[in-house]
This record gives C-alpha cells, structure tokens and sequence, in this order.
C-alpha cells in the first residue's frame, strides 16, 4: 500500500473542498519541526553571544529572561530543554527582526555604513583610551560589558606599546578604533 506524501494530501483537500469555502492548509510536521529546529538553533547562537552584544540585541522581555537562564545553566541536559523553551518563545516573536539585528552585530559589513560622525567619535574615543589607558577602558564597564572589554583592554595596551616604541599615536589609535568597531 503506497502512501501519500503530504503535499498530495493537501492538493487533494483542495480537490474536494466545495466551492466558496476557505481551504486550510497547514504546513506538514515535518516542516514545522524543520521550522522549530532552526529557531532553536538561532536561539542557541543567541545565547553564545558575549554579554555587550545581548544588551545590544532587541529581545523581548520574557526572551531575554529565558536566554540570560540558559547562559546561567551547565548541566547538557537543562541547556538543552532550557533551548527548547527559547526556540517555542522565538515561535511567538518577529524573529526575522531579531535576526536582522544579529546580523547587524555579528557582521557589520552587512550592517548599513556608520556615517562618518560615528567614525569620528569612535576615532576620537579610541584617542583618549591610546591616551588614558586602563583607567578609560574599565570607565566604559556600563556601556559594553566586562567581558567585552578585555579584548579592548589587550588593544590599548598594545597600541600605548607601540607608541612608547615610536609609533604615531594615531596609527595605534586605529586599532583600537577598529576594536571598538567590532564591539
């Protein structure tokens, strides 16, 4: 005995769906399990983001809760359900929002160009920290997260090296401004 395959089934509600009456077609379940999956991996590249870039992400509340949980948790088998439970909620909210602004994070040479006030500032800021040291990099704790900061700090101190070795400060500066960039 053949089986029919889901979208046959489909075609054939519609054959005899009478005339007038909305026809529902609803995705077959293993496509919305296809679906889910995805979420929840999308869910669980969410969770791998460093604390400066989550703060930065629009999450709705109750997503942001279940995403800050699963960082919290160790144990495989918790994560893993914690996992589930963000790739249900991710069901319910504008994920494609949400990815667009992943993207924009994690790739910023897919994000729209800064203009170039931006770029200033962030040269400008990259200048004092060149000039101030560990002192500007720990004042900027509230804006980017410590976690974030500590590969900011190892460019600084990099970059006031290479000017005590002669470089021009504001060749240094670049590379801070280019750290600062990616944060």
């Amino acid at each position: 005995m053949a089986t029919k395959s889901p979208q046959s089934a489909d075609v054939e509600q519609a054959r005899d769906a009478r005339e007038g009456e909305p026809v529902i077609v609803r995705p077959s379940k293993t496509k919305r399990k296809s679906e889910l999956d995805e979420l929840r991996r999308f869910g669980e590249e969410i969770v791998g983001l460093s604390p400066g870039y989550l703060a930065r992400l629009n999450l709705p509340d109750e997503l942001r809760q279940a995403v800050n949980e699963a960082r919290r948790l160790k144990v495989h088998g918790a994560r893993k359900r914690q996992l589930l439970t963000i790739g249900r909620l991710m069901e319910s909210v504008d994920a494609d929002a949400i990815r667009a602004d992943f993207v924009g994070l994690t790739h910023p040479q897919r994000a729209p160009v800064a203009s170039p006030r931006e770029l200033t500032e962030t040269e400008r800021l990259a200048e004092q920290l060149v000039t101030e040291g560990d002192v500007a990099v720990f004042a900027l704790t509230e804006r980017y997260g410590r976690e974030d900061l500590q590969t900011l700090r190892q460019a600084v101190r990099l970059a006031r090296k290479q000017v005590a070795d002669g470089t021009a400060r504001s060749v240094a500066a670049k590379a801070v401004a280019a750290c600062l960039a990616r944060l």
